[in-house]
């Protein structure tokens, strides 16, 4: 068992998990190669990604990856994001995708242990899991449960609801709103690291992806921005709301539905997309029940764990 880059050499003790050691391709171009079918082989198996938009390893060479090889053969690869905090710390998410074949507690301790290095000069960090495997050894480690995102579906087109007072503006995207956008994230979702953390730079590179179109990203506007509802069409036909926002001052007032219905109508009128989706924090009881009465269900979870 090896781990990439070579610099960073990682053995398993024997009490836990251990196979011979070998190296992954030393061409870069290779790794990409084998990075991109590892995360086929797990997209096409789990039926979804298995790395967050922020932590997909596209270069091998980063310090935010660690790829973890048998005979060549990649095993599994952990890779962390970088979320800079509004107080300057700096906090740190880390995922690991692991073969479906290899997915049994002792090796995702072995994988989570080589991963660790990627995050250990944050200030905070957090261990995501979609795997019970990954779970238990989370749990092995004293890391406690701090936080389940949930995965919800429904069909498109959703009834229509309530309208928002007039009061609110609600139009499409345009360059002098990141700022904004920005501001409203960040108030929107105090106490979430990881969103909270949007700045300047994740969101130019959220704006230069291929993915990205202004006319699904939706802006509520009374004097500023009050909130915002940024779709996204994924490859499979899911239409997503990639995030929804809304400024503490204005929850109450129905600008989230309003915003969620001005999204899923967007999707729906695209011929590509077959369903609507989010994800959402589960102890947020307000947005379960907006959800919930759009005749949203749930299909899977995410969890984040932290450090005891």
């Amino acid at each position: 068992l090896s781990a990439h880059p070579a610099s960073t050499k990682y053995q398993v003790p024997s009490t836990k998990y251990q196979v011979p050691g070998n190296q992954v391709p030393s061409s870069p171009m290779s790794q990409r190669h084998q990075i991109a079918a590892f995360i086929d082989i797990l997209t096409h198996h789990d039926g979804f990604p298995p790395f967050s938009d922020a932590k997909v390893p596209i270069d091998p060479d980063s310090r935010r990856a660690v790829i973890i090889a048998e005979k060549g053969d990649v095993m599994a690869i952990g890779a962390a994001a970088s979320h800079l905090q509004p107080d300057g710390s700096l906090h740190k998410g880390l995922e690991t995708a692991t073969l479906p074949g290899m997915r049994f507690p002792a090796f995702e301790g072995a994988v989570l242990e080589a991963s660790l290095p990627l995050v250990e000069n944050a200030d905070s960090y957090s261990v995501w899991s979609a795997r019970s495997s990954l779970d238990a050894a989370l749990e092995d480690r004293g890391f406690p449960l701090h936080r389940v995102l949930e995965f919800l579906t429904v069909d498109l087109p959703i009834a229509r609801q309530a309208e928002a007072s007039s009061e609110f503006q609600i139009r499409t995207f345009v360059p002098p709103d990141i700022e904004g956008i920005i501001a409203t994230n960040r108030e929107a979702f105090d106490g979430h690291r990881e969103a909270a953390g949007m700045d300047t730079a994740e969101m130019a590179r959220y704006l230069a992806d291929s993915w990205f179109n202004a006319r699904g990203l939706f802006i509520a506007e009374q004097g500023g921005i009050a909130g915002f509802c940024w779709t996204r069409v994924h490859p499979d036909g899911d239409g997503e709301i990639f995030r929804i926002a809304v400024s503490p001052a204005q929850q109450g007032s129905g600008l989230g539905m309003a915003l969620l219905q001005a999204g899923f109508d967007y999707l729906a009128t695209l011929p590509e997309v077959r369903r609507g989706v989010l994800w959402f924090d589960a102890s947020n009881s307000a947005a379960a029940n907006l959800y919930r009465s759009i005749g949203m269900e749930r299909v899977r979870s995410n969890r984040e764990f932290v450090p005891s």
